[in-house]
């Protein structure tokens, strides 16, 4: 599953769950947080979506391994969902050391190099 499909399917949620608006739901603001002034997440929210990409997608991240901050943006949450080598803590571990049978490492380093943008 790709970056783009992962956040349209954020979107969708986000509009249809939570009821947010249309207008408030441009490109231009993937890369506000999900529980600051523009979305207004609760935390329990950012939990059941994080929960419904998790069902979309199915892949399940160790959570309790990423830092909080790293799933309160479309853009990252997308990125790390999309990535192939799911079930690894970081990118750089996922890039040196492979853990499936479908590892791509020019994927792994695209979504490394996203990853950084964000620090």
């Amino acid at each position: 599953m790709t970056k783009n499909e992962i956040k349209k399917y954020i979107l969708e949620v986000l509009e249809n769950r939570f009821n947010i608006p249309k207008d408030k739901l441009d490109i231009k603001y993937l890369k506000l947080p999900l529980t600051g002034e523009h979305f207004r997440l609760r935390g329990y929210e950012l939990g059941e979506l994080i929960f419904e990409i998790e069902k979309f997608t199915n892949k399940k991240l160790d959570l309790n391994s990423l830092a909080m901050y790293e799933l309160a943006f479309i853009d990252r949450i997308a990125c790390l969902y999309s990535c192939k080598c799911y079930g690894t803590h970081t990118f750089q571990d996922a890039y040196e050391s492979p853990r499936d049978s479908n590892f791509d490492s020019k994927e792994v380093g695209q979504a490394y190099s996203e990853e950084l943008s964000y620090r």
